[in-house]
């Protein structure tokens, strides 16, 4: 499925330079893959490279979108969650230049109460740029 750059923002919570995400291109129950290019104004982002602890957030945020897009499906609107652990984190760079397009493909592991595990691997043009398995909670649901 192929969405409008606005369908992230129905299932993200983050807004202005912090929203990194600009496309779901594939989503289901337990599967994601969102793509993105590195703008200028990404945090941590100077002299035209963005350092790699922004793939963090990114793998993030794509979590985020998938857990959004199930809240929608229940009739539920989207809600804060949070990044509580990086079980794993794996960099095969150490800065991504400007305009690099990004591939995020997150799958959920497991997700029990309000705690969840889920995988991420981030490419730039078939390349491997990072492998993370990320903590997430989500108080109150």
């Amino acid at each position: 499925m192929t969405d409008s750059p606005t369908m992230v923002e129905h299932l993200i919570l983050q807004r202005s330079r912090m929203k990194l995400l600009d496309e779901i291109l594939e989503i289901d129950d337990e599967h994601i893959v969102t793509s993105t290019r590195i703008d200028n104004d990404w945090p941590g982002t100077e002299h035209g490279r963005a350092v790699f602890t922004a793939l963090i957030e990114l793998a993030a945020q794509s979590v985020a979108a998938l857990v959004g897009a199930n809240d929608r499906k229940a009739g539920r609107a989207p809600s804060i969650g949070y990044l509580v652990g990086i079980k794993q984190a794996v960099f095969h760079t150490q800065s991504i230049p400007v305009r690099t397009p990004l591939l995020t493909r997150v799958s959920l592991v497991t997700f029990i109460g309000v705690y969840g595990i889920f995988r991420g691997r981030i490419e730039a043009d078939g390349v491997l740029l990072a492998e993370l398995e990320l903590q997430v909670s989500r108080p109150g649901t």
